[in-house]
Protein backbone atom coordinates (compact mmCIF):
# COMPACT_ATOMS: atom_id res chain seq x y z
CA UNK A 1 0.00 0.00 0.00
CA UNK A 2 1.17 2.72 -1.24
CA UNK A 3 -0.01 6.89 -0.34
CA UNK A 4 1.39 10.65 -0.67
CA UNK A 5 1.09 13.81 -1.83
CA UNK A 6 1.95 14.70 -5.58
CA UNK A 7 3.47 17.65 -4.88
CA UNK A 8 5.70 16.11 -2.18
CA UNK A 9 9.53 16.83 -2.92
CA UNK A 10 10.92 13.51 -4.30
CA UNK A 11 7.38 11.93 -6.08
CA UNK A 12 7.54 11.82 -10.21
CA UNK A 13 4.83 10.74 -12.41
CA UNK A 14 6.43 9.62 -15.41
CA UNK A 15 4.57 9.97 -18.69
CA UNK A 16 5.44 9.27 -22.32
CA UNK A 17 5.77 6.56 -24.49
CA UNK A 18 6.68 2.70 -24.08
CA UNK A 19 7.57 2.25 -27.89
CA UNK A 20 11.16 2.41 -27.25
CA UNK A 21 13.70 1.30 -24.62
CA UNK A 22 14.33 5.06 -23.86
CA UNK A 23 14.35 5.79 -20.85
CA UNK A 24 12.37 8.73 -19.34
CA UNK A 25 14.47 12.00 -18.83
CA UNK A 26 13.78 11.94 -15.10
CA UNK A 27 13.80 8.47 -14.12
CA UNK A 28 16.20 7.58 -11.05
CA UNK A 29 17.63 4.64 -11.08
CA UNK A 30 17.84 4.79 -6.98
CA UNK A 31 14.62 6.03 -6.54
CA UNK A 32 11.62 4.09 -5.44
CA UNK A 33 9.39 2.49 -8.70
CA UNK A 34 5.95 1.39 -7.95
CA UNK A 35 5.41 -0.98 -10.80
CA UNK A 36 2.64 -3.01 -9.18
CA UNK A 37 0.24 -0.57 -10.66
CA UNK A 38 -0.34 -1.41 -14.70
CA UNK A 39 -1.12 1.94 -16.69
CA UNK A 40 -1.73 -0.01 -19.86
CA UNK A 41 -3.41 -3.49 -20.55
CA UNK A 42 -5.66 -4.20 -17.68
CA UNK A 43 -9.38 -2.13 -17.89
CA UNK A 44 -10.21 -2.80 -14.24
CA UNK A 45 -8.09 -0.32 -13.00
CA UNK A 46 -10.33 1.53 -10.40
CA UNK A 47 -10.32 4.95 -9.04
CA UNK A 48 -12.55 6.75 -6.13
CA UNK A 49 -11.90 10.33 -4.65
CA UNK A 50 -12.83 10.82 -0.55
CA UNK A 51 -14.03 14.30 -0.14
CA UNK A 52 -13.68 14.51 3.41
CA UNK A 53 -9.99 13.94 3.48
CA UNK A 54 -9.27 15.21 -0.44
CA UNK A 55 -6.95 12.24 -1.96
CA UNK A 56 -7.81 9.79 -4.46
CA UNK A 57 -7.61 5.78 -3.94
CA UNK A 58 -6.76 3.71 -7.63
CA UNK A 59 -7.41 0.64 -6.62
CA UNK A 60 -5.92 -2.72 -9.07
CA UNK A 61 -8.71 -5.67 -7.82
CA UNK A 62 -6.60 -7.59 -10.09
CA UNK A 63 -3.40 -7.97 -7.37
CA UNK A 64 -4.84 -6.02 -4.88
CA UNK A 65 -2.35 -3.17 -4.93
CA UNK A 66 -3.74 0.27 -4.18
CA UNK A 67 -2.01 4.08 -4.20
CA UNK A 68 -3.54 6.96 -2.84
CA UNK A 69 -2.71 10.23 -4.10
CA UNK A 70 -3.53 14.05 -2.62
CA UNK A 71 -3.59 16.75 -4.65
CA UNK A 72 -3.38 19.24 -1.63
CA UNK A 73 -1.44 22.29 -1.82
CA UNK A 74 -0.46 20.96 1.97
CA UNK A 75 1.04 18.37 0.87
CA UNK A 76 -0.08 15.94 2.72
CA UNK A 77 0.00 12.27 2.58
CA UNK A 78 -3.39 10.85 2.62
CA UNK A 79 -3.81 8.92 6.79
CA UNK A 80 -6.94 7.39 7.06
CA UNK A 81 -10.27 7.28 4.93
CA UNK A 82 -14.21 8.43 5.31
CA UNK A 83 -15.37 5.05 4.93
CA UNK A 84 -13.44 1.53 5.10
CA UNK A 85 -11.99 0.77 2.18
CA UNK A 86 -11.30 -2.84 3.27
CA UNK A 87 -13.44 -4.52 5.72
CA UNK A 88 -12.27 -8.02 7.17
CA UNK A 89 -15.62 -10.02 7.94
CA UNK A 90 -15.84 -12.98 10.36
CA UNK A 91 -18.77 -15.22 8.95
CA UNK A 92 -18.19 -18.36 11.40
CA UNK A 93 -16.36 -18.97 14.87
CA UNK A 94 -16.50 -22.55 13.49
CA UNK A 95 -13.30 -24.67 12.93
CA UNK A 96 -11.96 -28.34 13.14
CA UNK A 97 -8.12 -27.60 13.01
CA UNK A 98 -7.83 -26.51 16.91
CA UNK A 99 -4.24 -24.51 16.07
CA UNK A 100 -3.05 -24.29 19.06
CA UNK A 101 -1.99 -20.66 18.63
CA UNK A 102 -5.30 -19.56 16.87
CA UNK A 103 -6.18 -15.78 17.69
CA UNK A 104 -9.13 -16.23 17.67
CA UNK A 105 -10.12 -19.18 19.51
CA UNK A 106 -12.66 -20.66 16.84
CA UNK A 107 -13.80 -24.51 17.84
CA UNK A 108 -16.44 -27.00 16.38
CA UNK A 109 -18.58 -25.88 18.34
CA UNK A 110 -18.83 -22.45 17.12
CA UNK A 111 -21.40 -20.54 15.33
CA UNK A 112 -22.56 -19.45 12.03
CA UNK A 113 -23.45 -15.75 10.85
CA UNK A 114 -26.93 -16.20 10.16
CA UNK A 115 -27.82 -16.02 6.55
CA UNK A 116 -30.18 -12.75 6.92
CA UNK A 117 -27.74 -10.72 8.54
CA UNK A 118 -24.78 -11.44 5.50
CA UNK A 119 -27.41 -10.68 2.69
CA UNK A 120 -28.25 -7.55 4.42
CA UNK A 121 -24.28 -6.82 5.31
CA UNK A 122 -23.56 -7.22 1.88
CA UNK A 123 -26.08 -4.54 0.46
CA UNK A 124 -24.94 -2.37 2.82
CA UNK A 125 -21.03 -2.52 1.88
CA UNK A 126 -22.55 -2.23 -1.81
CA UNK A 127 -24.06 0.84 -0.39
CA UNK A 128 -21.25 2.11 1.05
CA UNK A 129 -18.99 1.76 -1.93
CA UNK A 130 -16.46 -0.64 -0.43
CA UNK A 131 -14.26 -1.53 -2.73
CA UNK A 132 -12.61 -4.85 -0.81
CA UNK A 133 -13.72 -7.55 1.65
CA UNK A 134 -11.82 -10.41 2.98
CA UNK A 135 -13.90 -12.87 4.75
CA UNK A 136 -12.36 -15.04 7.79
CA UNK A 137 -13.25 -17.38 10.85
CA UNK A 138 -12.87 -19.68 12.25
CA UNK A 139 -12.64 -21.62 8.97
CA UNK A 140 -15.26 -19.34 6.40
CA UNK A 141 -15.32 -22.57 3.32
CA UNK A 142 -17.34 -24.44 6.48
CA UNK A 143 -20.06 -21.66 6.31
CA UNK A 144 -23.59 -23.34 4.32
CA UNK A 145 -23.42 -19.94 2.69
CA UNK A 146 -20.63 -19.24 1.61
CA UNK A 147 -20.86 -19.40 -1.95
CA UNK A 148 -24.52 -17.30 -1.67
CA UNK A 149 -22.59 -14.44 0.40
CA UNK A 150 -19.57 -13.92 -2.14
CA UNK A 151 -21.86 -13.83 -5.01
CA UNK A 152 -23.90 -11.19 -3.16
CA UNK A 153 -20.97 -9.41 -2.06
CA UNK A 154 -19.81 -9.33 -5.66
CA UNK A 155 -23.61 -8.09 -6.98
CA UNK A 156 -23.77 -5.22 -4.62
CA UNK A 157 -20.67 -3.62 -6.06
CA UNK A 158 -17.55 -5.14 -3.92
CA UNK A 159 -14.71 -5.14 -6.48
CA UNK A 160 -13.21 -7.91 -4.93
CA UNK A 161 -13.94 -10.74 -2.02
CA UNK A 162 -11.04 -12.87 -0.70
CA UNK A 163 -11.07 -15.03 2.03
CA UNK A 164 -8.70 -17.13 4.34
CA UNK A 165 -8.62 -20.70 4.43
CA UNK A 166 -7.25 -24.07 5.85
CA UNK A 167 -8.87 -26.13 2.98
CA UNK A 168 -7.78 -26.70 -0.56
CA UNK A 169 -10.14 -29.76 -1.34
CA UNK A 170 -12.53 -26.86 -3.50
CA UNK A 171 -10.08 -26.95 -5.75
CA UNK A 172 -10.82 -29.90 -7.73
CA UNK A 173 -14.40 -28.86 -8.20
CA UNK A 174 -14.28 -25.52 -11.57
CA UNK A 175 -17.37 -24.45 -10.42
CA UNK A 176 -16.67 -23.98 -6.83
CA UNK A 177 -13.22 -22.11 -7.85
CA UNK A 178 -15.32 -19.98 -10.22
CA UNK A 179 -18.06 -19.27 -7.61
CA UNK A 180 -15.02 -18.74 -5.14
CA UNK A 181 -12.83 -16.39 -6.91
CA UNK A 182 -14.39 -15.29 -9.82
CA UNK A 183 -12.48 -12.55 -11.55
CA UNK A 184 -10.61 -10.15 -9.34
CA UNK A 185 -10.73 -12.86 -5.89
CA UNK A 186 -7.70 -14.22 -3.91
CA UNK A 187 -7.24 -17.02 -1.48
CA UNK A 188 -4.84 -16.90 1.31
CA UNK A 189 -4.29 -20.26 2.30
CA UNK A 190 -2.52 -20.73 6.02
CA UNK A 191 0.67 -22.63 6.92
CA UNK A 192 2.85 -23.37 9.88
CA UNK A 193 5.55 -25.21 8.38
CA UNK A 194 7.35 -25.49 4.69
CA UNK A 195 5.00 -28.95 4.13
CA UNK A 196 1.61 -26.52 4.01
CA UNK A 197 3.85 -24.86 1.13
CA UNK A 198 3.54 -27.92 -0.84
CA UNK A 199 0.46 -29.05 -0.19
CA UNK A 200 -0.78 -25.57 -1.32
CA UNK A 201 1.54 -25.82 -4.66
CA UNK A 202 0.13 -29.64 -5.10
CA UNK A 203 -3.43 -29.05 -4.89
CA UNK A 204 -3.15 -25.89 -7.36
CA UNK A 205 -0.82 -27.27 -10.01
CA UNK A 206 -2.29 -31.36 -9.78
CA UNK A 207 -5.77 -29.48 -10.41
CA UNK A 208 -4.74 -27.90 -13.94
CA UNK A 209 -4.09 -24.14 -12.52
CA UNK A 210 -1.05 -21.87 -11.55
CA UNK A 211 -0.69 -19.51 -9.26
CA UNK A 212 -0.41 -16.13 -10.26
CA UNK A 213 2.27 -13.45 -10.80
CA UNK A 214 2.05 -11.22 -7.34
CA UNK A 215 1.47 -8.34 -10.17
CA UNK A 216 -1.76 -9.87 -10.68
CA UNK A 217 -2.15 -9.19 -14.16
CA UNK A 218 -2.15 -12.24 -16.21
CA UNK A 219 -3.61 -13.69 -19.55
CA UNK A 220 -3.55 -17.09 -18.44
CA UNK A 221 -7.02 -18.66 -18.11
CA UNK A 222 -5.69 -20.92 -15.42
CA UNK A 223 -3.89 -18.17 -13.25
CA UNK A 224 -5.21 -17.94 -9.84
CA UNK A 225 -4.61 -15.48 -7.26
CA UNK A 226 -3.50 -17.55 -4.34
CA UNK A 227 -0.65 -16.34 -1.10
CA UNK A 228 0.31 -18.25 2.00
CA UNK A 229 -0.07 -16.78 5.26
CA UNK A 230 2.25 -17.54 8.33
CA UNK A 231 1.85 -16.23 12.29
CA UNK A 232 5.33 -15.36 13.00
CA UNK A 233 6.63 -17.03 16.20
CA UNK A 234 5.08 -20.36 15.50
CA UNK A 235 8.54 -21.91 14.27
CA UNK A 236 11.76 -21.56 14.95
CA UNK A 237 14.64 -19.62 13.58
CA UNK A 238 16.02 -22.70 11.75
CA UNK A 239 12.62 -23.52 10.52
CA UNK A 240 10.83 -20.01 9.32
CA UNK A 241 14.04 -19.89 7.05
CA UNK A 242 13.29 -23.37 5.59
CA UNK A 243 9.68 -22.18 5.03
CA UNK A 244 11.22 -18.94 3.41
CA UNK A 245 13.40 -21.16 1.02
CA UNK A 246 10.25 -23.23 0.38
CA UNK A 247 8.30 -20.15 -0.61
CA UNK A 248 11.01 -19.35 -2.94
CA UNK A 249 11.66 -21.95 -4.98
CA UNK A 250 7.61 -22.75 -5.46
CA UNK A 251 6.78 -18.81 -6.03
CA UNK A 252 4.55 -18.34 -3.39
CA UNK A 253 3.94 -15.49 -2.45
CA UNK A 254 4.01 -14.77 1.89
CA UNK A 255 1.82 -12.38 4.41
CA UNK A 256 3.93 -12.45 7.44
CA UNK A 257 1.11 -11.63 10.61
CA UNK A 258 2.79 -10.70 13.98
CA UNK A 259 1.89 -12.71 16.77
CA UNK A 260 -1.81 -11.71 18.52
CA UNK A 261 -1.87 -12.84 22.30
CA UNK A 262 -5.75 -13.00 22.26
CA UNK A 263 -8.05 -16.98 22.03
CA UNK A 264 -5.69 -19.25 22.30
CA UNK A 265 -2.52 -17.01 21.51
CA UNK A 266 -2.72 -16.00 25.10
CA UNK A 267 -1.20 -19.80 26.26
CA UNK A 268 0.72 -19.98 23.65
CA UNK A 269 4.66 -19.18 24.09
CA UNK A 270 5.65 -18.01 20.71
CA UNK A 271 9.45 -18.59 19.32
CA UNK A 272 11.50 -15.50 19.09
CA UNK A 273 11.07 -13.72 15.68
CA UNK A 274 13.01 -10.46 16.53
CA UNK A 275 15.40 -10.90 13.89
CA UNK A 276 12.78 -11.60 11.21
CA UNK A 277 14.05 -8.66 8.75
CA UNK A 278 17.27 -9.89 8.54
CA UNK A 279 16.93 -13.26 7.98
CA UNK A 280 14.23 -12.08 4.82
CA UNK A 281 16.85 -10.18 3.86
CA UNK A 282 19.54 -12.59 4.01
CA UNK A 283 17.34 -14.97 2.51
CA UNK A 284 16.46 -13.53 -1.18
CA UNK A 285 13.19 -13.90 -0.92
CA UNK A 286 11.17 -10.60 -1.70
CA UNK A 287 7.22 -11.97 -2.41
CA UNK A 288 6.11 -11.19 1.22
CA UNK A 289 3.83 -8.69 2.94
CA UNK A 290 3.00 -8.10 6.65
CA UNK A 291 0.23 -6.88 8.10
CA UNK A 292 -0.72 -3.95 10.23
CA UNK A 293 -0.01 -5.98 13.32
CA UNK A 294 3.37 -6.58 12.43
CA UNK A 295 4.41 -4.00 10.95
CA UNK A 296 3.84 -1.68 14.98
CA UNK A 297 5.61 -4.39 16.34
CA UNK A 298 8.77 -3.02 14.45
CA UNK A 299 8.26 -0.14 12.69
CA UNK A 300 11.42 0.82 13.93
CA UNK A 301 13.35 -1.94 12.15
CA UNK A 302 11.48 -1.48 9.79
CA UNK A 303 12.44 1.81 8.59
CA UNK A 304 16.39 1.08 9.72
CA UNK A 305 16.16 -1.34 7.18
CA UNK A 306 15.34 0.98 4.49
CA UNK A 307 11.32 -0.05 3.98
CA UNK A 308 9.65 2.66 2.61
CA UNK A 309 6.69 4.62 5.43
CA UNK A 310 4.77 4.80 2.62
CA UNK A 311 4.59 1.07 1.94
CA UNK A 312 3.11 0.41 5.52
CA UNK A 313 0.88 1.91 8.29
CA UNK A 314 0.67 0.96 12.05
CA UNK A 315 -2.28 2.14 13.26
CA UNK A 316 -5.42 -0.24 12.91
CA UNK A 317 -9.05 1.48 11.76
CA UNK A 318 -7.20 3.57 9.11
CA UNK A 319 -8.52 2.47 5.72
CA UNK A 320 -10.12 -0.62 6.89
CA UNK A 321 -12.31 -2.34 9.73
CA UNK A 322 -13.61 -5.80 10.81
CA UNK A 323 -17.23 -6.64 11.35
CA UNK A 324 -18.02 -9.85 13.42
CA UNK A 325 -20.82 -11.01 11.54
CA UNK A 326 -21.40 -13.90 13.88
CA UNK A 327 -21.79 -11.69 16.98
CA UNK A 328 -22.29 -8.92 15.12
CA UNK A 329 -20.36 -6.11 16.25
CA UNK A 330 -18.03 -3.97 14.31
CA UNK A 331 -14.59 -2.94 15.10
CA UNK A 332 -11.50 -1.62 14.06
CA UNK A 333 -9.43 -5.02 14.21
CA UNK A 334 -10.34 -8.52 14.23
CA UNK A 335 -8.37 -8.99 17.55
CA UNK A 336 -10.26 -5.88 19.48
CA UNK A 337 -11.31 -7.11 22.42
CA UNK A 338 -15.53 -8.01 21.77
CA UNK A 339 -16.59 -6.28 24.80
CA UNK A 340 -14.81 -2.93 23.58
CA UNK A 341 -16.64 -2.92 19.88
CA UNK A 342 -19.53 -1.67 18.58
CA UNK A 343 -23.18 -3.42 17.79
CA UNK A 344 -23.98 -3.79 14.57
CA UNK A 345 -27.15 -6.34 14.85
CA UNK A 346 -29.48 -3.58 12.96
CA UNK A 347 -27.88 -3.03 9.43
CA UNK A 348 -27.58 1.00 8.96
CA UNK A 349 -27.80 2.67 6.15
CA UNK A 350 -24.18 3.66 6.33
CA UNK A 351 -21.24 1.95 7.72
CA UNK A 352 -19.91 5.47 9.18
CA UNK A 353 -22.60 5.42 12.07
CA UNK A 354 -20.63 2.99 13.75
CA UNK A 355 -16.87 3.44 12.81
CA UNK A 356 -14.58 5.50 15.24
CA UNK A 357 -12.65 6.42 12.32
CA UNK A 358 -15.57 8.04 10.08
CA UNK A 359 -16.96 10.85 9.50
CA UNK A 360 -20.76 10.82 9.68
CA UNK A 361 -21.22 13.89 8.65
CA UNK A 362 -19.87 13.32 5.49
CA UNK A 363 -21.19 10.26 4.37
CA UNK A 364 -24.23 10.89 1.90
CA UNK A 365 -21.42 13.49 -0.32
CA UNK A 366 -19.01 10.43 0.11
CA UNK A 367 -21.69 7.47 -0.70
CA UNK A 368 -22.81 9.76 -3.84
CA UNK A 369 -19.03 9.12 -5.14
CA UNK A 370 -19.29 5.73 -7.52
CA UNK A 371 -16.34 3.97 -8.95
CA UNK A 372 -15.15 4.93 -12.26
CA UNK A 373 -12.67 3.56 -14.93
CA UNK A 374 -9.27 5.33 -14.81
CA UNK A 375 -9.57 6.39 -18.08
CA UNK A 376 -12.82 8.27 -17.77
CA UNK A 377 -11.58 10.47 -14.81
CA UNK A 378 -10.83 14.30 -16.42
CA UNK A 379 -8.05 14.82 -13.46
CA UNK A 380 -5.98 12.31 -14.50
Amino acid sequence: MHGFGVGNDGVKILGGNDNDDTSHPLYDSDAEVLSNMPTEGSNRLLAKKDDVFNYWMLYNPESGAKLRLSFSEKKETPTRSSIPELIDIKVTDYCEMGCKFCYMGSTKKGRHASWKYLSGLAQLLGQSKVAECALGGGEPLSHPDIFNFISCLRSAGVKAVNFTTRQLDWLSDPQSVQKLLGENGCFAYSVDDEKGLDRLHKAITENGYTIRHPSGYSRDEKAIRATAQYVMGVLPEDKFKQLLEKAKELEISLTFLGFKHTGRGVHFKPHDYSNWIQILKDSGYWHARIDTALAKEFEKELLEADVSATTFHTDEGRFSCWIDAVNQKIGVSSYTDLDKMKPLDKIPDTLNQYADNFDPDAAKKYLSTKFMSLTSLPLL
